[in-house]
């Protein structure tokens, strides 16, 4: 099966938009296979690609500027809203596209169905959506929706060094982990570091303009993490209230990525997290970072 990629040049039009979205549809399936966003536009032409398509396959290529400003999707003339199609996909594909009033509503759904969280070119990094947000829930009364009740886990610490709250719980298959940082930047827990970031799975997130963000990360060295290959987040949900940050999400015990650690019921592992202060930027120096350890149930 061929490796093939869609790039969409955006030329020009779009300008001082608070949100703008694009997401991809397998055709076939009716399937989203990627979604992408830039929380600002700053610049009068930028890129946003999907690498990683199969030869033959065609694709809808959806996606809308949130002119009114609300921070969610309105049919037009609300919001301006464009679809492309790409049919029999043969080789690397740039699409050109420039601003024109020929608007279609696409029925934007506000939940993204797939885990695919890269962010586009010209965008500020790692400000793409999250997952489904409240599709998967715990055992017990866990519920992934960015808020953290008393008792809803039933397990908890809080880290000194960083003043992380860490709380999880697990059952067969998944494990729900909810984080209150005490900064308004950018939250991350890593599970299994070989040396300093070096081989951990990381989970990164932030909430901007009251959207979620998140990634899932893999440490390449050290002192330094990329966005792992496979995004195998299965649910997340987030929120800042009082200059805090908190994120919820839920993760498989055992994904099909050899990136990810297998997290079995019973085990103890090494976990280290970390925080941003202030900043969004999911690149951006941590403010704080420790280690500590997690036992599952």
């Amino acid at each position: 099966m061929d490796i093939k990629g869609i790039l969409l040049a955006v030329l020009a039009g779009i300008l001082a938009v608070a949100w703008f979205e694009i997401r991809l549809i397998d055709r076939a399936s009716g399937v989203e296979v990627a979604r992408r966003a830039i929380p600002t536009i700053v610049t009068s032409s930028f890129k946003v690609e999907f690498p990683g398509l199969a030869k033959g396959s065609s694709y809808l290529i959806d996606f809308y500027a949130d002119v009114n400003g609300n921070g969610l999707y309105d049919s037009p003339p609300a919001d301006d809203a464009w679809r492309l199609e790409v049919a029999a996909l043969a080789k690397d594909t740039t699409l050109a596209f420039a601003y024109n009033s020929s608007f279609t509503d696409i029925g934007w759904p506000t939940a993204q169905a797939t885990g695919s969280t890269e962010a586009a070119s010209g965008a500020v990094p790692g400000t793409t959506p999250a997952p489904t947000s409240t599709s998967v829930s715990g055992p017990g009364a866990v519920a992934v929706d960015g808020a953290i009740g008393s008792g809803e886990y039933r397990h908890s610490l809080t880290e000194p060094t960083t003043g992380i709250q860490i709380y999880w719980q697990n059952d067969a298959e998944k494990l729900f982990i909810g984080l209150v940082s005490p900064g308004t930047g950018w939250v991350a827990i890593g599970f299994d570091p070989e040396q300093g970031m070096k081989g951990a799975n990381i989970v990164i997130a932030a909430v901007v303009k009251e959207k979620l963000v998140i990634e899932d990360q893999y440490g390449t060295s050290p002192m330094s993490h990329s966005r792992d290959g496979s995004q195998d987040i299965l649910a997340a949900a987030g929120k800042e209230s009082g200059g805090k940050t908190t994120i919820e999400f839920a993760i498989p015990l055992e994904s099909p990525d050899p990136a990810d650690t297998v997290l079995g019921p019973g085990t103890t592992h090494r976990v280290m997290v970390a925080y941003q202060e202030s900043s969004d930027d999911l690149n951006a120096k941590h403010t704080k970072r420790a280690l500590t350890t997690l036992t599952l149930d």
